[in-house]
């Protein structure tokens, strides 16, 4: 039998630099040491640097999506209703931690938008020449997977919307 759900968890964003960046979030789903899908919702509007694509505002809410072993994980943004207004991949160094409390992660700088316009490759000057050859290295591993995976990832989790949103108990379209 599966416990239920805390009310709420943290996300923990280790960045290269070292610096930690914290959210509080409500899971969805979550299978500790393996997966977890949480929600957070935006306390602000985001303008995605990409031509044409939508502005994300303020109250969107976020279904970020982490597996263990991946080397990315996926933010998707919907509203109430279930309209999407973007989703972009982190790409991460596994194993993503995932437990009871929370997920941890770190960060590998890049990510890739999926949304409107995209694909598109952001934050790619953060990886650089000067950075180290092994990070640079497992920056170009973790982007392959990514290149190879990300439309297969947005599908599953656009299907999952309607479940997630009722788990939220957010009326949907």
């Amino acid at each position: 039998m599966n416990a239920p759900l805390p009310p709420e968890v943290v996300e923990v964003k280790r960045r290269l630099n070292g610096d930690e960046v914290r959210f509080v979030c409500r899971p969805l789903a979550l299978v500790p040491g393996r997966r977890a899908v949480l929600a957070f919702r935006m306390s602000r509007t985001y303008r995605p640097p990409i031509p044409g694509a939508p502005v994300v505002p303020e109250g969107t809410w976020t279904l970020a999506h982490y597996w263990r072993d991946r080397p990315y994980n996926l933010y998707h943004w919907v509203d109430v209703a279930g309209r999407e207004f973007g989703a972009y991949f982190n790409l991460c160094r596994p194993p993503t931690r995932i437990g009871r409390r929370g997920v941890i992660y770190q960060d590998l700088a890049l990510d890739l938008w999926a949304g409107t316009g995209g694909p598109h490759l952001l934050d790619r000057e953060e990886i650089g020449r000067d950075s180290p050859a092994s990070l640079r290295r497992e920056v170009a591993q973790a982007l392959c997977a990514l290149r190879r995976e990300w439309r297969r990832r947005l599908v599953q989790a656009r299907r999952q919307v309607p479940a997630l949103l009722s788990r939220l108990a957010v009326p949907h379209g």
